[in-house]
């Protein structure tokens, strides 16, 4: 998904007043299979009921994802490539079941049960079989039960999957004994509500993973594994890289480039990028771009009277119209496996709403905005 950067006659970068304003409560999901560059266009905003005051108070929720085209296509070839292999052959070749055990996170996985480990529709709602062919695997062994969980003698490895499975289910005691039977009751539900829940184990996953490896007196200080473990759960085969080193099943970042994401009357972020970075905003931003984003009026339109704007004025009417901001309540989360890159952007909430921000394997960089900026 990519918005223009339009150029003017004596090519300079011009505002694209092209974007998505959602009216009202709910949720706005945009995922890209690849990228998504937001440009110099007016970005992604909920406005609850500042366009039209007939609609409830409020804000929507924003949910973006972007970079799964690759595991998608791959796990159609994969599916189709074992279906074949095992109705000519009734088993499996070497080749074809390594690939599936990396892809299902089990590396137990034996060619019968390929097909059901990968018959997930999408990889987010596939995190729900793996992770179900996981803790059966472990009460087969006898090292997941509620009397190890109980007395607090769970492995790390059981620890972390009743974790997983309190987090997915929304079950903060839920028992051993009772998991199975609660990941089938999920994988009833509409798939889009599958995914929800997978996302929610993800953000949650990372925070848990956080706040014990930062807690002195927890056995976890210094462990962030769970969080990465939650993170492959849901995005299999994520460090499995190709011939030329890069990522094999994720590519997609998203470039905020010199726009925003908004929600004005409320409503929480999240953002996903298993394959990529995360650009907020530029590291560089020429004079003459704040000057024509600060001729937006507040309906998002250019004003051209007041596109003449230069210098601090510019830059501090501009403001209003760049990064990530969360206006009213609702949190900012976001899972990214490379950079997090504010530059002379933002991340920002008005109300006290929190802030979760992860990146798997590289840095999070906090902005250098400009000091003066008041604008918000």
């Amino acid at each position: 998904i990519v918005y223009d950067t339009p150029r003017d006659s004596a090519n300079r970068l011009t505002v694209n007043q092209a974007g998505i304003q959602l009216g009202g409560p709910g949720s706005l999901e945009l995922v890209a299979g690849g990228d998504l560059d937001l440009g110099t266009g007016l970005g992604i905003l909920t406005r609850g009921n500042l366009m039209n005051p007939a609609l409830p108070s409020g804000g929507a929720d924003v949910m973006v994802m972007v970079g799964l085209a690759a595991f998608d296509a791959a796990l159609d070839k994969l599916r189709l490539d074992i279906g074949a292999e095992l109705a000519a052959t009734g088993t499996l070749s070497q080749a074809l079941l390594d690939e599936a055990r990396l892809i299902s996170g089990n590396p137990d996985l034996q060619p019968q049960d390929a097909l059901a480990a990968l018959s997930g529709a999408t990889a987010l709602s596939g995190a729900i079989d793996r992770l179900y062919l996981q803790i059966d695997q472990s009460i087969a062994s006898g090292a997941f039960t509620d009397a190890l969980a109980s007395s607090n003698a769970l492995s790390v490895e059981a620890n972390d999957l009743l974790i997983q499975s309190r987090l997915l289910t929304g079950i903060d005691d839920l028992q051993p004994s009772a998991v199975l039977g609660q990941l089938s009751s999920i994988k009833t539900l509409p798939l889009a509500q599958q995914e929800s829940m997978v996302r929610e184990m993800v953000f949650e996953g990372a925070r848990t993973a956080g706040r014990r490896a930062t807690d002195t007196a927890s056995e976890y200080f210094g462990n962030y594994d769970l969080g990465y473990k939650t993170i492959e759960l849901a995005f299999p085969c994520i460090d499995c890289k190709d011939a030329a080193g890069e990522q094999k099943y994720y590519d997609g970042d998203i470039n905020g480039f010199f726009s925003q994401v908004r929600t004005e009357q409320g409503g929480g972020m999240d953002f996903l990028v298993p394959g990529g970075r995360w650009v907020v905003g530029l590291a560089n931003v020429p004079e003459e771009l704040y000057g024509l984003k600060a001729g937006l009026n507040e309906d998002y339109v250019v004003n051209y009277k007041n596109t003449d704007y230069t210098g601090l004025k510019a830059v501090s009417v501009a403001a209003s119209y760049l990064g990530v901001v969360s206006g009213g309540e609702g949190d900012i989360r976001a899972v990214v496996y490379d950079d997090i890159l504010v530059n002379q952007s933002r991340i920002l909430t008005l109300t006290g709403s929190g802030m979760l921000l992860w990146s798997s394997q590289a840095d999070i960089d906090a902005g250098k905005g400009k000091k003066t900026i008041t604008s918000v």
